[in-house]
């Protein structure tokens, strides 16, 4: 399961870094809406590994810095690949969110979530 994953978050970041390319070849002509959610995207990314590393989460709607998207990026991919290396999926985690105050799941489950962002977005 480790393996899919790891093909999941390579193509998820793949694809970020596509669109990011993309809208910085078109930026001129791109709406703010756009660059929000590209964002929104980068954040959600970043919001589930700092809850499994307990560190300090973006705001879900918080406008990076569009010259920071493409290291954000990276940066979630690298986290999120040192979590699956360094854990077994069977491990209990807790989290706090806006809605759950203690949200207690296996770490696959995370992943689970944490890979479906982008298939979510892309059929929309």
């Amino acid at each position: 399961m480790k393996d899919k994953f790891n093909e999941l978050f390579a193509y998820n970041y793949e694809m970020n870094k596509q669109v990011i390319q993309l809208i910085t070849q078109h930026e001129p002509t791109i709406s703010e809406k756009i660059f929000e959610l590209i964002s929104h995207t980068i954040n959600a990314h970043q919001i589930w590994n700092a809850r499994i590393n307990k560190e300090e989460e973006f705001g879900v709607w918080q406008l990076n810095s569009w010259e920071n998207i493409p290291t954000i990026n990276a940066q979630n991919y690298d986290k999120t690949i040192n979590i699956l290396q360094n854990n077994n999926l069977s491990t209990i985690v807790s989290i706090e969110t806006q809605k759950v105050s203690n949200l207690t799941t296996r770490l696959k489950t995370f992943f689970f979530t944490l890979s479906t962002i982008r298939l979510i977005i892309e059929h929309r």
